[in-house]
């Protein structure tokens, strides 16, 4: 079993990868819900990895604010985040199996929010990721 730490880089890492992929999906023109779908997961494996780092539980959920509210308490330089960070939960699942398509400008918001967010996230890992 893995130790919170563990599990905090694993999903730290994850989330990389996520960002990754919207990059290239917003350098190369990609379908921009695609790009938003790995932007809202890596905003939910960073919020994920926190709370682990934390030794926080957390339900098995993709959404947003039910993480946020939860590391807020422990974590409160994440609230300017909480109106761009939330609006990424549709990203998850909804969009996938409904005809939701994001505008470029969405896209763009969903990646600074995701920037910041993995700004703060990673201040308080003790590991480092490169950024």
């Amino acid at each position: 079993m893995r130790s919170n730490a563990e599990q905090a880089q694993v999903l730290a890492t994850k989330a990389e990868h996520d960002i990754q992929l919207a990059q290239l999906g917003l350098d190369n023109n990609a379908a921009l819900d695609g790009v938003c779908f790995h932007l809202q997961q890596a905003a939910e494996k960073l919020l994920k990895a926190l709370l682990s780092f934390l030794s926080l539980d957390y339900p098995l959920t993709h959404n947003i604010q039910v993480l946020l509210d939860l590391a807020l308490a422990h974590c409160p330089e994440l609230a300017p985040l909480r109106p761009e960070l939330t609006a990424l939960s549709p990203y998850a699942v909804e969009m996938r199996y409904d005809d939701i398509y994001p505008e470029r400008e969405e896209a763009l918001t969903a990646w600074q929010a995701v920037g910041r967010l993995r700004q703060v996230v990673h201040s308080r890992l003790s590991f480092h990721l490169p950024l």
